[in-house]
C-alpha cells in the first residue's frame, strides 16, 4: 500500500510538470471570458501571476478599463499583460502582451506567437495585441 500511494504521488508530479503552458495557451484561455474567472483559470494553468496595479485607459474614444498583470509561462520568462475589459459586461476584450527585446527567451518566445490582431514595435520592447471577435 505504501509503495502504491508513493507511485501515485511520483506520476502525478511527472504530469503537473509536463504541462507545457505559452503564451498562445493563456490567450486562449481567457480571451473573451469573465474578469471574475481570471485568477481561476491562471490558478487552474499551474502558471505564476501577478496583479500589478489598475489603470483606466482610453481607447477608439471610449473609455476602458485595463488590468495589468505580471504573467509567467511555464518556462519562468515573466511578461507584461495589459487585459482589457468590457466597460459595461466585464468580460476580457483585448489582452496585451509586452514582449522586452532585451531578453533572448523572450524574443524567441514572441516568434512562436501565433499572428496577433494588432502589434507595435518599440526601441525597447513589442506589443502584441488579441482582440475578441465577438
Amino acid at each position: 500500500m505504501k509503495y502504491l500511494l508513493i507511485a501515485l504521488l511520483f506520476c502525478t508530479t511527472i504530469q503537473a510538470k509536463s504541462q507545457n503552458v505559452t503564451d498562445n495557451d493563456i490567450v486562449k484561455a481567457i480571451l473573451g471570458k469573465s474578469f471574475y474567472n481570471l485568477d481561476k483559470t491562471l490558478d487552474s494553468l499551474g502558471i505564476w501571476y501577478y496583479h500589478n496595479f489598475h489603470e483606466n485607459k482610453t481607447v477608439s474614444g471610449q473609455d476602458t478599463k485595463a488590468k495589468i498583470y505580471s504573467i509567467s509561462n511555464s518556462f519562468g520568462t515573466v511578461k507584461v499583460y495589459m487585459i482589457h475589459l468590457h466597460p459595461e459586461k466585464k468580460y476580457i476584450t483585448e489582452v496585451v502582451i509586452n514582449f522586452r527585446h532585451d531578453d533572448r527567451h523572450q524574443i524567441e518566445e514572441l516568434a512562436k506567437m501565433s499572428p496577433a490582431s494588432d502589434y507595435h514595435v518599440g526601441t525597447y520592447s513589442t506589443d502584441l495585441s488579441y482582440k475578441n471577435r465577438k
